[in-house]
C-alpha cells in the first residue's frame, strides 16, 4: 500500500502491484531471465504549505467565533488550490496525447497476464493512446488466441526490423514506434514515456464525425520533421474484452484485455502538408468496437509522430 497525503483533510490510497514476470522470446522459443522484483516505497507529500493556513484559520476562529461562514469560505479557498491544479492538468490533455503504447500480448503466453493487468492503467490515461495488439504466433502451444490477428504479429516484426534489433517477444510494449520494453515493467514503461514525451507527438490530427463518416484533418507538419511519407492508420478499438482460456499455459484463467485493437487499416498517406480524409465508418469500424484511434507513422513501422482518439 502506498499512501499519498494531499493536505490535512485529503488522503488518497493506492494499491500498487509490481510484476517480475519474464518476457517470452519468439525467435528462440524460450524465456528470458526474470527481472528482479520491485517493491513500492511509501511517499508522503510535504504538508508544510498547509500548516500556515491552518494556524491562521485557528487564530481567526478564536477571534471571530461568530463568523463561521467566513471561516468555511477561507477553508474552501485554501483547499480548492489542488483541485484547480488538477483541472488545469486535465485541460492540458486536450492538447493531445504525448505517447502511443502498443502492447503485444497473447492468451497463450503465461508471462502476459501481469502486463495485461498493468495495461489497464495506461488505457485509462487521457494523455496516451494505449492499444492492445494480440499476436497469433503462440497459438501452436495449445490455445488459439481469440483476439489475435496475423496483422499485429507482422506489425511487431516490422518494428523489430525497423529498429534492427530483431527483438520480438511477449509481453512487449512499443512506445511511439521507437523504443520497446517488457510490458510488465511499469518503471521502464514510464521512463520511456517521459524520455520521448517532449519530442514525439509533433502533429495533432483533429477528428470529428460528419454524418456516417469520420473526418480526419491533419495540419501542416513542422519543418523539423523532414521529408517522407507517413501512413495514416485507423484502429478500431474495443474498450475491454474478457476471455476464458480453456487450454494452453493459461488454462482455467479468465483474462481481461483493455483497448483491444480489433482492426487496423491504412487509410492513406500524408506527406507533410495539410490534408483532410473522409472515412466511412461502416467500412472500417469493427462491430465490437466502441471507439477508434488514428495514428500518423513514418512508413509502415517507423516513429509515430501524431495520434488522436475519437470516442475515448
Amino acid at each position: 500500500m502506498i499512501v499519498f497525503d494531499h493536505g490535512p483533510l485529503l488522503v488518497f490510497h493506492y494499491d500498487v502491484t509490481f510484476s517480475s514476470s519474464s518476457p517470452r522470446r519468439y525467435i528462440a522459443h524460450r524465456s528470458l531471465p526474470a527481472p528482479a522484483g520491485r517493491t513500492g516505497v511509501p511517499h508522503h507529500h510535504d504538508l508544510s504549505q498547509h500548516e500556515d493556513l491552518e494556524n491562521q484559520l485557528y487564530q481567526l476562529s478564536r477571534l471571530c467565533a461568530g463568523r463561521l461562514a467566513l471561516c468555511l469560505t477561507l477553508i474552501g479557498a485554501g483547499l480548492a488550490q489542488p483541485a484547480f491544479a488538477q483541472a488545469k492538468s486535465k485541460a492540458g490533455s486536450s492538447l493531445g496525447p504525448v505517447a502511443v503504447l502498443e502492447l503485444f500480448t497473447s492468451q497463450g503466453c503465461s508471462s502476459c497476464p501481469p502486463a495485461d493487468r498493468l495495461f489497464e492503467l495506461y488505457a485509462k490515461r487521457t494523455d496516451v493512446v494505449a492499444l492492445t495488439m494480440p499476436v497469433d504466433y503462440w497459438d501452436y502451444l495449445g490455445w488459439k488466441d481469440t483476439l489475435a490477428s496475423p496483422r499485429y504479429s507482422q506489425r511487431q516484426r516490422q518494428y523489430a526490423k525497423s529498429r534492427g534489433d530483431g527483438a520480438v517477444y511477449t509481453p512487449q510494449i512499443v512506445v511511439n514506434g521507437k523504443v520497446h520494453t517488457v510490458g510488465s515493467k511499469q518503471s521502464e514503461i514510464d521512463k520511456t514515456i517521459q524520455s520521448l514525451s517532449k519530442t514525439a507527438m509533433i502533429v495533432k490530427p483533429v477528428l470529428r464525425k460528419v454524418g456516417d463518416h469520420l473526418e480526419i484533418r491533419i495540419p501542416d507538419g513542422p519543418t523539423s520533421m523532414g521529408q517522407g511519407e507517413f501512413t495514416v492508420w485507423f484502429a478500431s478499438v474495443q474498450t475491454k474484452a474478457d476471455v476464458g482460456v480453456r487450454r494452453g499455459e493459461n488454462r482455467g484463467e479468465v483474462l481481461s484485455y483493455f483497448n483491444v485493437v480489433r482492426n487496423i487499416s491504412a487509410i492513406g498517406m500524408w506527406t507533410g502538408t495539410a490534408k483532410t480524409y473522409q472515412v466511412p465508418l461502416h467500412s472500417v469500424q469493427h462491430a465490437s468496437a466502441e471507439k477508434c484511434a488514428v495514428l500518423l507513422q513514418r512508413g509502415k513501422g517507423g516513429p509515430i509522430v501524431g495520434a488522436a482518439w475519437y470516442g475515448h
